[in-house]
């Protein structure tokens, strides 16, 4: 078999030159009984998927120190290949750590009785036991991605983890690639790691009267959060515009509270309150769908929408120009085929 070989640019991710256009959702194996795979992955399949990311737990599958659960709804491999029977690219995310809402994020808790552990950084007693972590699990999953004709593209590093200057910090990341890289992965290594300053140094930006600071964890602008208002006024902390005071950070938070009570052309942290938000708001909807048995207010039309943005997106890649909406010609969505066993 010819081996494949995944390499990207400023458009897309490309398979032996050609383009590839990831519409990927999660799908957490280890929250979903085996037997239900194949069926939920065919339904992520059918709305249009065509790829899949799903974190790997390590304290799922080494839940006791060297006790190894690799089978059946540990299967991560079988997982792996039943999305490959439906025509979806696996991206893997084997952390160490993974977040994804999932106690001490993967981390297996025996690891805290372990003398001179400190966790998520180049320690080298925590690097020990998550380099046997990988050994383990990671050598056979090599074996499925693309590069040898299986159908995992893109591997993660860590998660939302705080890369700082400090060199300990890049070590450890540095040291979890290379681990990927003597695995036998060679296909592209991706993180969701956090490389911005860290908040608190706002107060050395410039700003006019009126700016507002925003920070995200997120690539979606539209997930800016405003953090600060610049002022070039002095006021006290008790006659703040109305807008700061019901919405500055509490006492303290601020090292400048601490040190005088003025404000001088500065930055004033704040935190808009978030609800009610839209997810809220959707949420509150859809519940009540589901408990007066009406119709949600979302329509075909909505989806169909999202389709026509999409198919633009990729027609603009394609051609590296603008494209105009609605369209004005018939754009095939990408891996629009039948899938293999579909009716």
């Amino acid at each position: 078999m010819a081996i494949a070989k995944v390499t990207y640019d400023d458009r897309s991710f490309l398979v032996d030159g050609r383009r590839i256009w990831l519409v990927s959702g999660s799908v957490h194996y280890f929250r979903t009984p085996a037997e239900l795979w194949r069926d939920r992955l065919l339904k992520a399949a059918r709305a249009g998927l065509n790829c899949i990311s799903t974190p790997v737990p390590w304290n799922f599958h080494e839940p006791s120190e060297g006790q190894w659960n690799l089978t059946d709804d540990a299967g991560v491999a079988e997982f792996v290949t039943t999305a490959a029977d439906l025509g979806l690219y696996v991206i893997l995310r084997p952390g160490p750590y993974i977040g994804a809402d999932w106690d001490m994020g993967g981390l297996p808790s025996w690891l805290m009785a372990k003398s001179g552990v400190s966790l998520r950084g180049s320690n080298a007693a925590y690097s020990h036991y998550f380099d046997k972590y990988f050994r383990q699990v990671l050598t056979g999953l090599a074996d499925l991605q693309v590069s040898r004709g299986g159908n995992i593209i893109l591997i993660q590093n860590e998660h939302e983890y705080y890369m700082t200057t400090m060199p300990d910090r890049i070590t450890y990341l540095e040291f979890v690639n290379q681990l990927f890289r003597r695995s036998g992965f060679d296909i592209p290594i991706i993180s969701c790691n956090r490389f911005s300053p860290a908040v608190n140094q706002a107060t050395e930006l410039c700003g006019t009267e009126g700016t507002i600071f925003t920070a995200t964890d997120a690539t979606n602008p539209f997930q800016s959060w405003p953090m600060a208002v610049y002022t070039n006024k002095s006021y006290t902390v008790d006659t703040l515009p109305k807008v700061l005071k019901d919405y500055r950070w509490p006492q303290l938070f601020w090292v400048e509270d601490i040190i005088e009570d003025t404000v001088r052309n500065r930055w004033v942290p704040i935190c808009p309150p978030r609800s009610p938000n839209n997810y809220e708001r959707m949420m509150a909807h859809f519940l009540d769908c589901l408990i007066n048995d009406t119709e949600p207010l979302t329509s075909g039309e909505d989806g169909a929408r999202a389709v026509e943005v999409m198919c633009a997106t990729l027609k603009s890649m394609e051609t590296d120009a603008w494209v105009n909406l609605p369209l004005d010609e018939e754009i095939i969505p990408p891996h629009y085929e039948p899938l293999p066993g579909e009716d």
